[in-house]
């Protein structure tokens, strides 16, 4: 990476990424030179296992628990799941789509990293949101509980305080998107869909949306493992399974409009270039050498292969690459509304009994 602009940009987005707020949380509350996974495992069963202890202290009911077991599930693959987009994130951008960028997109960058209060206040925002989200909470487990749930509540706001800090990981995928539409960026000329750039950022948005789908997927297994909830159970499950909906909607709009934007660039420029060398020869056309007849012809055949490039990003076919990943939660919600009820004998019953009592 020859422009120290775009290595800055790069090393901030790894170093924005290795300190977001969940993630130190998890760093501080784990021991050191564990691989992720276990430290997510500790850390969500720790958090989950002293949520049901106070719950059985304070004489929670049966409900409660099956909340603290989902909302624990649901924590856990989401931090193992943006952990791994994480990763993809740094070695993409840094491999393909940083190097790539204009230095007004460069600007842009440094502008927002200074100014942003969403970057620079993150522990405030990701804990105001889990203010926010047990704020509602709160009287609806008062009504269709009977109880207030203060155990559960605090899993649900830390929990909810680190799921929105990982947001911020699908976010620099938009980011990065956007930034990549300011200036001009180089991508081959007659085949643009092939550059590195546009290849790096479908990938990185395909990935979003299979770790959207894998978080969404636990989400839905809210009637299987909600029993004691009845209809609520269903809301809890379809509110997640939504907002995952939501979410991939928005990322397929913000990278299909840069990808199209470009598209449509790269073949303006590549058929400017090829118009300049062409008039001259086309106005000389009844007077040109064989040689110079030859390579006209040529410039005309680029010519028509640059204006069949494609640059429509917004057809089914693109809108069914991102969307399918999503119809493995859709299913799962299916299949777990048919009143599948958890196991009450054997080793497996045995155990989910022992974690719900109360």
């Amino acid at each position: 990476m020859s422009d120290p602009g775009n290595a800055w940009l790069a090393e901030e987005l790894a170093r924005t990424l290795d300190g977001l707020f969940g993630r130190r949380l998890v760093l501080a509350a784990t021991a050191a030179r564990l691989p992720w996974a276990l430290r997510a495992t500790l850390f969500a069963g720790g958090l989950l296992a002293l949520t049901l202890l106070v719950g059985a202290g304070l004489g929670e009911p049966r409900a409660l628990r099956e909340i603290d077991l989902w909302a624990g599930l649901l924590l856990l693959v989401t931090l193992i799941a943006y952990e791994g987009l994480a990763r993809e994130v740094k070695r993409i951008a840094g491999a393909a789509i940083v190097p790539a960028l204009a230095p007004e997109a460069v600007a842009r960058a440094r502008t927002f990293s200074a100014t942003s209060f969403l970057l620079n206040r993150q522990a405030v925002v990701c804990l105001g949101v889990g203010v926010l989200t047990v704020a509602p909470l709160a009287p609806a487990l008062r009504l269709f509980v009977g109880h207030l749930g203060l155990a559960t509540l605090g899993l649900v706001a830390v929990g909810s305080a680190v799921v929105t800090s990982l947001v911020y990981i699908p976010a620099s995928v938009s980011l990065l998107s956007l930034l990549s539409t300011a200036g001009r960026v180089e991508l081959f000329p007659l085949d643009p869909n092939r550059s590195p750039l546009v290849m790096g950022l479908r990938r990185l948005g395909q990935q979003t949306v299979v770790v959207t789908a894998a978080m969404a997927t636990v989400g839905a297994l809210g009637p299987l493992l909600l029993p004691g909830l009845g209809p609520v159970a269903y809301v809890l499950a379809a509110m997640v399974l939504c907002g995952a909906v939501a979410a991939s909607v928005a990322q397929f709009f913000v990278q299909q409009y840069a990808l199209g934007a470009l598209l449509r660039r790269a073949r303006s420029e590549s058929l400017d270039a090829l118009q300049r060398e062409i008039t001259p020869l086309f106005a000389r056309r009844t007077a040109l050498s064989e040689q110079e007849r030859g390579a006209l012809e040529s410039l005309l055949l680029l010519y028509d292969r640059v204006v069949n490039i494609s640059t429509k990003v917004f057809t089914p076919r693109e809108a069914l690459r991102f969307a399918g990943p999503m119809l493995v939660p859709t299913v799962t919600m299916i299949l777990t509304s048919l009143h599948i009820e958890l196991p009450t004998h054997g080793p497996v019953g045995m155990i989910v009994n022992q974690l719900l009592h109360r």
